[in-house]
């Protein structure tokens, strides 16, 4: 049997958001087009203070409409809020790339007793993370709030 090595992170959310159980045989690779749509030229900006959740769903939307391709997130500090990839899209974090997930709750969309993912996919195919980056979550507000509230639960 030939193994196949996939990045955890990129596992790990593909499973947590899709609701995938993991299987002993190799899954199929996904399928991405190389084209490449950098998330700076339609106006994110890397300073770790600005909020790029409009620029890189833009990005993400743009990259779907020309049918799938590489949304390149450069070298810089990302901050952003929820947004949703499609199919056929490679979120490509570069060397020195960091998706800085705000951790400003009011930034966060509430349905039924529950914020919005931040990276969430929805119906789509074909989905990778990849890259030397980091996608840091900043998940101390939302563990105190947890842990202050009892009543919070998570649904799947």
């Amino acid at each position: 049997m030939k193994h196949v090595k996939i990045p955890a992170l990129a596992f790990a959310i593909a499973c947590l958001t899709l609701g995938v159980t993991a299987r002993a045989e190799n899954p199929p690779l996904p399928v991405i087009p190389t084209n490449t749509f950098n998330v700076m030229k339609l106006g994110a900006v890397g300073d770790g203070k600005t909020i790029n959740t409009a620029a890189i769903q833009k990005t993400i939307d743009a990259a779907s409409a020309a049918g799938g391709g590489v949304v390149l997130v450069p070298e810089g500090n990302f901050l952003t809020g929820p947004f949703t990839l499609a199919s056929q899209i490679n979120l490509q974090l570069a060397k020195g790339a960091t998706i800085l997930i705000t951790d400003d709750m009011k930034n966060y969309p509430a349905a039924d007793d529950r914020y919005q993912d931040c990276i969430s996919v929805v119906g789509a195919h074909d989905i990778e993370i990849s890259g030397e980056g980091t996608i840091n979550g900043q998940g101390r507000v939302w563990w105190d709030a947890f842990r202050a509230d009892k009543s919070m639960t998570h649904r799947p």
